[in-house]
């Protein structure tokens, strides 16, 4: 019995395959994304337009990436996590957490603008604006920007009022929370993208692997299938 319970112990801290590549992608992503910004000589930890890249790669790449593996992936370690209670507050605590880097990254870039006397809602030229790529695809980066700041926090504001309406036992309650949430899941980590093969902190090298990690966070992060992962009653 000793035994049985030591196995069953290892199966429930193990994590599959796929999915253990999938984290390390997300790992890779989100520290290339933090480093960049860091170490470019355009940029620095005393440039305020840092953390701007800094805050939202983290947020998109890793937080809100975890969120979503909350309910997408049956073997997490840990039998704790284990029930539907558990993984929604984690998953919880992770959006929140992402939410918040968001915001941050928001403000960043708001109080550089300020500081170079630069207008909001318009493509911003060096030495803290974009340094390569044509006029249309800055542009593009900033409207997303904006919408998926936008739709970030109506899907917070849901959130809540699922988890509350969870709580008083109502689980069909808000059910457009899932679908909003892969739309701006899908933006945010688009736009990440598009931001780090506009601005040239990264070397092409870097690019392509934080572009194929975060390809491979769309791809297994969200159920485009529209199954419910952890959540199916099956």
């Amino acid at each position: 019995e000793e035994q049985s319970a030591a196995l069953l112990g290892t199966q429930a801290m193990a994590l599959g395959f796929k999915d253990l590549v999938n984290l390390l992608f997300m790992l890779a992503s989100s520290s290339l994304l933090a480093w960049g910004p860091m170490t470019y000589e355009g940029g620095g930890p005393n440039n305020v337009f840092t953390y701007h890249p800094f805050f939202m790669g983290i947020a998109f790449s890793l937080l809100l990436t975890l969120g979503f593996w909350m309910f997408n992936y049956e073997d997490l370690p840990g039998e704790w996590i284990d029930s539907r209670s558990s993984r929604r507050k984690v998953h919880a605590i992770l959006q929140s957490l992402g939410l918040l880097l968001v915001v941050a990254g928001f403000m960043a870039v708001l109080i550089a603008h300020n500081i170079a006397g630069a207008k909001l809602l318009s493509v911003s030229e060096p030495p803290f604006g974009f340094s390569e790529g044509p006029h249309w695809t800055r542009m593009m980066h900033v409207i997303v920007g904006y919408s998926t700041l936008g739709l970030l926090l109506v899907q917070a504001a849901l959130g809540v009022l699922k988890f509350r309406a969870l709580a008083d036992g109502n689980e069909t309650s808000f059910p457009f929370h899932r679908t909003l949430g892969k739309i701006v899941y899908f933006l945010g980590l688009g736009n990440v993208m598009t931001g780090v093969w506009l601005w040239e902190a990264w070397s092409l090298p870097l690019r392509c692997v934080i572009s194929l990690a975060l390809v491979t966070s769309l791809v297994f992060g969200p159920r485009w299938d529209g199954s419910r992962g952890y959540l199916n009653d099956d």
